[in-house]
């Protein structure tokens, strides 16, 4: 599935000078996101944070006169939740998620192959969340986290 991308990536096949800039491009306004989130980290925000979908409004007033679509979220999940619910609310948010983990999951391991796939699935949107906000910002990632994460800690049989 999309092999040329990936050998793109990698070096193996040459790509063209348009893609070079626009990955350079990608790349840079990436960066230049999390130094945006450093704009508006006050000391209070990193505490309890500034509100569920407040980060871009913020963004807008921290840094004014910007083009509407220059405000975009910051490229990682964890970023963004530390952002918009501060340490206290990230904290009772893995609370909850391990909450919701079954016990025997938690002191047996994970012996059962009908049960590490759903768990597999957990991790791999856990690392797509490191590179993009989607699984916090919008509604279809928000739906996408909750349905794998139940499919996770049910009972496969």
């Amino acid at each position: 599935i999309a092999g040329s991308i990936w050998l793109e990536r990698f070096g193996v096949v040459t790509v063209s000078a348009e893609q070079q800039r626009l990955e350079a491009l990608s790349t840079s306004e990436r960066l230049l996101s999390f130094h945006e989130a450093e704009v508006v980290l006050k000391p209070r925000t990193i505490g309890i944070g500034l509100g569920l979908g407040n980060f871009v409004p913020s963004l807008a007033r921290a840094i004014p006169n910007q083009p509407s679509y220059a405000y975009q979220p910051v490229h990682a999940v964890l970023v963004m939740a530390l952002l918009e619910i501060g340490i206290l609310g990230v904290v009772f948010l893995v609370w909850f998620l391990y909450s919701l983990l079954p016990k025997q999951i938690i002191r047996q391991g994970m012996s059962d192959i009908l049960k590490l796939y759903p768990i597999s699935l957990v991790v791999m949107l856990l690392l797509i969340g490191l590179f993009d906000h989607y699984l916090w910002t919008s509604y279809f990632g928000q739906s996408l986290w909750w349905v794998v994460f139940g499919l996770a800690v049910s009972d496969p049989t």
